[in-house]
């Protein structure tokens, strides 16, 4: 009687164990695939689709008289068209927030839920710096998200977004945050595509850990001798933690209360080095100076002045907190009872390009003329122009009349 050589019985053994092993894999994957359906479906019912309508009249150039080659006229026209985009319900009251491109101006905001039903969304009010806004919708049982602090968050944690994409809902993005930059926004692998603005990012115990407010292009030179999709893009995302602070400002005072140190710094230099300070400000008072160096705000350490700017306004207005400081090789530190930023001061802040177009939105109908020497030579071109046209028809029917 033969028996299987050892070799043999080697190499059923090892076939078993593979078919084995891929078996398991294939039950974890699968298993995996199902938890990750069950977290989308739970997270979805929180995201909203947001439509809305604009109407605005604008100035269209039409070419008429016997100068037309120098001077147009225009005429009044109703321009309309529709923003998409999304919304992340905030509690069970109906607010929402959302982003101010998507609804500020707007004559009506649709608001669909993720079981088809619609509803009006009433615009409550938005930071013009960060570009967030609220809506509120009068509907009962609405399902709030769940928010989680973004300290909770690292380098490499799993996420996704639920969104439009292209007008198709829900759609559904992973990625990882590769990086939390010093100014505290969250930056992602997730790609964009339009209608994904205000999307929430959400990690794999289905909480909300900030929203979607744009992306970083790839830099020109790497773009240069490739084309851009090669580099990749990275989107930006707000923590939620700065968003409660904002959406909870507005819904309760209609605006977003920000607190004011009263310092100037040097883009330039990559410390965050003071480089003025403002008059009767909470640093003046405190004994800050020009030439100090911010070490630390609320035991936390400082890497650049657009850290430390951020810090401070998402603190509470008249909180006194710790400052640590560099000055003349010393270490020092003082308690800063913080101020309030005004609303002026607030409104002069650069707007980010995707706010533009609502911006312009909410001007008035008829474009008023700029002021400054360009427009009153423009004006005077004009008038010129309209003497000469005067001129000719009259020039031209003396000759008719011959």
């Amino acid at each position: 009687m033969r028996f299987p050589c050892s070799h043999c019985i080697a190499s059923v053994v090892l076939v078993t164990l593979l078919s084995v092993t891929d078996l398991l894999a294939g039950e974890k994957l699968k298993a995996l695939e199902d938890e990750f359906k069950a977290l989308v479906d739970s997270s979805k019912n929180s995201i909203v689709t947001i439509t809305s309508k604009f109407a605005n009249e604008v100035q269209v150039e039409k070419e008429s008289g016997i100068l037309s080659f120098f001077k147009k006229e225009t005429e009044l026209r109703e321009f309309r068209y529709v923003n998409v985009g999304t919304g992340i319900i905030y509690d069970r009251h109906g607010y929402i927030v959302t982003r101010s491109s998507i609804v500020l101006g707007a004559e009506s905001n649709k608001v669909t839920f993720a079981d088809s039903t619609e509803a009006v969304g009433r615009f409550v009010g938005y930071d013009p710096e960060t570009g967030f806004a609220i809506l509120r919708v009068d509907k009962e049982n609405v399902v709030p998200a769940r928010f989680t602090e973004v300290r909770s968050t690292s380098l490499g944690s799993w996420n996704f977004m639920i969104g439009n994409s292209l007008g198709v809902y829900p759609s559904i993005a992973f990625g990882v945050v590769n990086g939390i930059r010093d100014d505290g926004m969250l930056q992602l692998t997730i790609r964009l595509t339009p209608g994904n603005n205000g999307s929430p990012i959400i990690n794999m115990a289905g909480e909300v850990i900030g929203l979607v407010v744009g992306h970083l292009n790839a830099p020109p030179a790497a773009s240069a001798g490739a084309s851009a999709s090669a580099f990749g893009v990275a989107t930006l995302a707000y923590p939620f933690n700065w968003v409660r602070r904002i959406a909870d400002d507005i819904i309760e005072h209609g605006t977003v209360k920000k607190a004011w140190l009263g310092v100037v710094g040097s883009h330039e230099d990559p410390l965050p080095k003071i480089s003025e300070i403002r008059s009767d400000s909470p640093a003046e008072k405190a004994g800050l100076i020009a030439g100090d160096v911010i070490v630390k705000f609320s035991y936390q350490k400082v890497k650049s002045i657009d850290q430390l700017m951020r810090m401070v306004e998402y603190s509470a207005p008249g909180e006194t907190v710790p400052v640590e400081y560099l000055r003349g090789g010393r270490i020092m530190s003082t308690n800063v009872q913080l101020g309030t930023k005004s609303q002026e001061a607030t409104r002069a802040q650069v707007i980010p390009f995707e706010q533009i177009r609502s911006t312009q939105a909410q001007t008035p109908s008829r474009a008023q003329p700029a002021r400054g020497n360009v427009t009153n030579v423009h004006a005077l071109l004009l008038q010129r122009v309209a003497q000469l046209e005067t001129e000719i028809r009259q020039l031209k029917q003396q000759l008719e009349a011959r």
